[in-house]
């Protein structure tokens, strides 16, 4: 019988655990998505929430200037082969020092 009290009280905790830990995470997955979908990282993202108010402000529309749409900025996160995005290596596309704008696709400019 203490056996059956003792498995069962470690399976509630074990739950109670769990239930925090998968909403956090889940949360966590989804903010990352969200961020390599807009090609932004997290300093970018507060900054930008500054930018965006004060060239509002001014009566003008803010767009982030590496935003290159969700398809090509997953790219250039993730690679350039659809089948790896579940596990990214560390093939890269470019030099890392520089980087593709919104500019430079409207331009036709390739790296």
């Amino acid at each position: 019988m203490r056996r059956l009290i003792a498995l069962l009280s470690l399976q509630v905790i074990s739950g109670l655990l769990l239930v925090p830990l998968t909403l956090v995470l889940t949360i966590v997955v989804f903010w990352h998505v969200y961020l390599i979908l807009q090609n932004k990282t997290t300093i970018e993202y507060h900054e930008g929430v500054r930018a965006m108010w004060l060239v509002e402000k001014g009566g003008y529309l803010y767009s982030h200037p590496y935003d290159l749409g969700a398809y090509e900025n997953m790219i250039s996160v993730l690679g350039p082969h659809i089948f790896c995005w579940v596990c990214p290596t560390s093939e890269q596309i470019g030099s890392g020092l520089r980087f593709r704008a919104g500019v430079d696709k409207l331009a036709g400019i390739s790296f």
